[in-house]
């Protein structure tokens, strides 16, 4: 009688590891802040745990210094040559964007008198590098008055000395907070006192301006 051999036989592995995500699949950082990649596991059902193999563009496509959006990709492959990836999306955010948008302006100089009352509108933009940092576009009222407020707390702001030239004609002015004490935030309601040195023809005023966001 003749005696048949089979022969056991393994199947090709041609299943991807798993790539899982420590922490959530989206989140945000804020701008110039100290943050790392919260990191990833990866298991095989042949080889096992893979994690210490997974690679990631974390360090070549989140820039904390601007802000955007990024999809960062974890990828590993088993012994096989099967790979097996997921992705993270990051977004760099500035933590004043919510300050950003439109603004109904009443800018008030009460001194010298009699006082001056200029109402206009405003837009407010969100720096894209430094953190906390939001520009008014015609600050005073200003052709040109481009000026920079810094964001202190969730209720105080600051406008720092900085000469900008505006005005018809260009006058060079320097605004500051000098005088009394800065400014406010209070739910869609930003007040700033300021003072202005005008350069050429000399002068100083000393004024307040409301913005209410629309």
């Amino acid at each position: 009688a003749g005696i048949v051999f089979i022969a056991g036989c393994k199947k090709d592995d041609t299943t991807a590891p798993a790539v899982s995500l420590k922490g959530s699949s989206s989140m945000s950082v804020s701008l110039q802040s100290a943050t790392t990649d919260p990191g990833d596991t990866a298991n095989d059902d042949e080889d096992g745990d893979i994690s210490s193999s997974v690679t990631s563009d974390w360090s070549t496509k989140v820039n904390v210094n601007l802000k955007g959006t990024v999809t960062v990709t974890y990828s590993v492959s088993d012994a096989a040559g099967n790979t097996g990836t997921a992705t993270r999306t990051v977004i760099v955010v500035n933590d004043a964007d919510y300050l950003a948008g439109t603004y109904a302006t009443k800018d008030s100089v009460y001194n010298p008198l009699p006082p001056y009352i200029s109402n206009y509108s405003e837009t407010i933009t969100a720096s894209s590098t430094i953190n906390n940092r939001i520009w008014v576009t015609r600050f005073g009222n200003y052709d040109n008055g481009a000026v920079y407020i810094d964001r202190v707390s969730s209720t105080q702001i600051t406008l720092v000395n900085q000469t900008v030239t505006c005005g018809t004609p260009a006058n060079a002015r320097i605004f500051g907070n000098t005088f009394p004490s800065g400014g406010t935030i209070s739910g869609i309601t930003i007040t700033l006192d300021y003072k202005e040195t005008v350069i050429s023809p000399a002068s100083t005023a000393y004024a307040v301006s409301k913005w209410v966001k629309q």
